[in-house]
């Protein structure tokens, strides 16, 4: 699709699910393999948990953490007047581990120690998945497992986020799990830590509180098997 300088962020959020569904239909024929997908439409100050996304299952808080991730009521989610870390999934399961999780993310100001990111094969009974952020304090993009609550760095790459958007893609297939920022892979590691199907879900880490218009925003959630 064609992309005008002058659409707004919601039409250019729109023409991203549009192209990401027209790729799953020509690759699959009718059967998609998006399982969940989210524009994050609703009024601003509403939790994310016990929303109910555009495809998938309800949001839902992991019980291994206490904080929560809420609506912007412009097509983004923050972490709602909280310093600490939401962990939040679609209850879809996924009918295979190999998939992937992705957003948009958007940049309104920074803030200091404000890891926004995206998470999948999350164990919902336990402190496991894997996750790729964005880490602010060493500018850079992080590709991370947390197992028993322990998360450990598997690679990084360098990169400049102080204005626009940035759209990044956690991609879990067997045991080469990567890292794509704007369409390029640029982290990619062996990992056979986690194996099982999970759940996929958004990430926020922060020790600043923000607010609607502030700090960083996602938008336009996608998780699809491979």
């Amino acid at each position: 699709l064609l992309r005008n300088a002058s659409a707004t962020q919601a039409e250019l959020h729109l023409m991203r699910f549009q192209d990401i569904l027209m790729a799953a239909s020509q690759s699959k024929g009718a059967s998609s393999p998006i399982f969940a997908q989210d524009n994050f439409t609703g009024t601003s100050g509403t939790d994310l948990t016990g929303t109910t996304p555009d495809i998938g299952g309800v949001w839902t808080d992991h019980a291994s953490y206490s904080s929560f991730l809420t609506l912007d009521g412009s097509g983004g989610v923050y972490s709602g007047g909280t310093t600490a870390t939401s962990v939040n999934y679609v209850a879809t399961t996924p009918s295979s581990a190999n998939y992937y999780v992705e957003t948009v993310l958007q940049f309104y100001s920074a803030i200091v120690a404000d890891y926004p990111g995206i998470v999948g094969r999350l164990s919902t009974g336990s402190n496991n998945f894997y996750l790729a952020s964005w880490d602010p304090v060493n500018v850079r993009w992080s590709l991370s497992k947390t197992v028993t609550g322990v998360n450990t760095e598997l690679g990084n790459f360098s990169d400049t986020f102080t204005t626009g958007t940035k759209t990044i893609r956690l991609t879990m297939n067997g045991t080469t799990i990567s890292m794509q920022i704007d369409g390029v892979t640029q982290i990619s590691v062996t990992d056979s830590a986690l194996a099982s199907v999970g759940r996929a879900g958004a990430y926020k880490n922060v020790t600043t509180a923000e607010a609607a218009g502030t700090g960083m925003h996602q938008t336009l959630f996608v998780a699809a098997t491979l």
